[in-house]
């Protein structure tokens, strides 16, 4: 029933990063990450980053080898433009492919077969803030993002198949005032799974979506905090629903 409030970072005005990065480790693991991020002096921003994770089999305690295998990649591009300081749009591009290996279970047990798949997921996001004044501002975001996943590849007859797209908006009031942060909006997704197959169910589509509405307020009083909040959901499935929220006072440390 909460809000995640996400504020992501934004480069400095005038410069530019780059940042490179690897990791090793047991059983043949290895990250490797590079990342730049800049901006211009009048506004204009970007960030690009790429990464690639590799890792094979494992022991347990026991020396028993489980056999494991991920190769995956991870790739993104933000681009921006600030408008002083009142205004801030900027869309987003993200990608993640993964091969992997896994070990066959049937019925809670190994069976010693591996089963092999890969998934492909992408990612478009718009996002346009504007700050009215030193105490309101609003974030309007839409996205869109497809997940495909193809597991046991190489047994036709066991393949599991899907091919999902989900996209939605939200809106989002922050108002902030001495020790008080109120955040209200409203959220609005649409589930498509235009392909679903596997042994026991040959073929599977439709739809789903979900509206709701949410407030919360974040008081802060000294090293205290509490959060109550509420949110309406009406699912298109599942009918409507309010859920209430509220974080118990914390000591901020």
């Amino acid at each position: 029933g909460g809000v995640i409030n996400i504020i992501t970072r934004k480069p400095k005005a005038g410069g530019a990063t780059t940042k490179i990065s690897g990791a090793w480790g047991s059983y043949g693991k290895k990250t490797y990450n590079v990342y730049n991020e800049g901006m211009a002096k009048g506004g204009f921003y970007w960030t690009v980053n790429g990464q690639t994770d590799k890792m094979g089999d494992y022991k347990d305690g026991h020396g028993n080898t489980t056999y494991n295998k991920i190769d995956s990649k991870s790739y993104g591009v933000k681009l921006g433009q600030k408008f002083g300081d009142k205004a801030d749009i900027n869309v987003s591009y993200a990608k993640y492919k993964l091969d992997y290996n896994r070990p066959e279970m049937n019925k809670s047990h190994y069976t010693g077969n591996i089963i092999e798949g890969k998934k492909d997921n992408t990612k478009y996001t718009v996002a346009f803030d504007y700050k009215f004044n030193d105490k309101l501002s609003n974030r309007l975001t839409y996205f869109s993002r497809t997940a495909d996943l193809d597991d046991d590849t190489k047994h036709p007859a066991t393949l599991w198949q899907m091919r999902e797209k989900t996209w939605g908006f939200s809106e989002q009031l922050t108002y902030q005032d001495g020790n008080h942060t109120i955040i209200g909006g409203y959220d609005y997704y649409k589930d498509a799974m235009n392909k679903y197959h596997d042994q026991y169910t040959p073929s599977m589509t439709g739809t789903v979506d979900n509206k709701a509405f949410f407030i919360q307020d974040q008081m802060q009083f000294g090293d205290w905090g509490f959060t109550p909040g509420v949110r309406f959901s009406k699912h298109s499935e599942y009918g409507k629903k309010t859920t209430g929220s509220g974080v118990p006072i914390n000591l901020m440390i």
